[in-house]
């Protein structure tokens, strides 16, 4: 028994210190240097720091700002998404022309039942692939009018068009965006940040973090990012699983 004992002492003590030892290895691996390589203090594109440099965030989330649906807009809504998840899961289900035309009857429904966002896939889905020069005038307008409501992703979607062409508009239609909740207008600036600015590292945690919290996934790369920067790897993997 008293041999038992020992052992047990000296096992229980073994595997203290491993665990100790675990711990302190991982502490070790979340305190590493800083990756800031040649980042400056700032942005290098001027409308982006102009616009964020000394912006005062809330985080707010985008249903606040969000038209709500009736119970037969999300209805018919929720049947257009369900109907996409399975055709986008089975190969070269849309080549089959049946299953296009329901997908844009299923569509049209819910744009008559009322679905905003019914109207907001449409008026994409219309810019993207333009019938004609009149149906893009049209979808224009309509995503003009979603912005002037304060719907969140049409003012998020109108901004990202943008890119390249017009910066400072973009960044603008971006800081509305955030303002009014938008998850994917956080993330986006956010994530322009993280690499760029060092100086605006604070306000980029703030604005993937409020990301996160309405349930965005894609803000925990760039937070994944932060953390790998600033040393913290144990802290990145933990944010990117």
């Amino acid at each position: 028994m008293k041999f038992t004992s020992f052992s047990a002492l000296v096992l229980s003590g073994l595997f203290a210190c491993g665990a100790a030892s675990a711990a302190k290895t991982f502490d070790d691996f979340n305190h590493g240097p800083t990756a800031y390589d040649s980042m400056g203090e700032l942005a290098t594109e001027p409308h982006l720091v102009a616009e964020f440099k000394d912006k005062k965030f809330v985080c707010r989330s985008e249903e606040a700002a969000t038209p709500q649906e009736s119970p037969a807009a999300a209805a018919a809504f929720r049947q257009l998404v369900d109907y996409a998840a399975i055709g986008d899961a089975k190969d070269h289900f849309w080549q089959d022309a049946g299953n296009k035309k329901k997908r844009e009857d299923l569509l049209a429904a819910a744009v008559k039942a009322g679905s905003w966002k019914a109207v907001w896939l449409d008026t994409v889905w219309t810019l993207r692939y333009p019938a004609s020069p009149e149906a893009t005038t049209q979808a224009n307008a309509t995503l003009q009018k979603m912005i002037d409501q304060g719907v969140p992703i049409a003012t998020y979607t109108w901004a990202s068009s943008l890119y390249g062409r017009d910066y400072k508009t973009m960044y603008s239609l971006l800081s509305t965006a955030v303002d009014r909740g938008s998850p994917q207008a956080m993330t986006l600036i956010g994530g322009t940040l993280v690499p760029q600015a060092r100086a605006m590292h604070p306000l980029a945690k703030t604005l993937l973090e409020c990301a996160v919290k309405q349930g965005y996934a894609p803000a925990y790369a760039s937070l994944g990012k932060l953390a790998w920067m600033e040393g913290h790897r144990l802290d990145a993997y933990r944010l990117w699983a």
